[in-house]
């Protein structure tokens, strides 16, 4: 019989969180919904980038593009030795991943600035 009470009040107590947590958006949230909008600011970039030999040298390159500060996207393709990269240009620049692609051990060159 307490094992009965001790399982509906815990099963009550579960309802009670969920319920009172539903629709309801925490102040971190709603502080960070501004600076998505705000992040409208965003160019893209195709690079040209030398030296991969398989799908596993554009992962790499995709992992560094993607660690710099203010990058948004970025999509690697060993197929056409390119990157599409999409970033903030108030954090980021074109240097900035031109460098990081440098680091990931191979080259890359502006190809297409939009």
């Amino acid at each position: 019989m307490l094992k009965r009470l001790s399982l509906i009040a815990f099963v009550v107590l579960a309802v009670g969180v969920l319920a009172l947590g539903c629709g309801q958006q925490s102040e971190e949230a709603a502080s960070e919904q501004p600076q998505q909008t705000a992040a409208l600011n965003v160019q893209k970039v195709k690079l040209d980038v030398k030296g991969m030999t398989c799908d596993g040298c554009a992962t790499g390159v995709q992992m560094a593009l993607k660690k710099v500060e203010g990058v948004k996207n970025a999509k690697v393709s060993f197929e056409a030795n390119a990157a599409e990269v999409e970033f903030d240009p108030s954090v980021a620049n074109v240097d900035n991943l031109v460098e990081a692609v440098k680091q990931a051990g191979f080259e890359a060159e502006v190809s297409n600035l939009n």
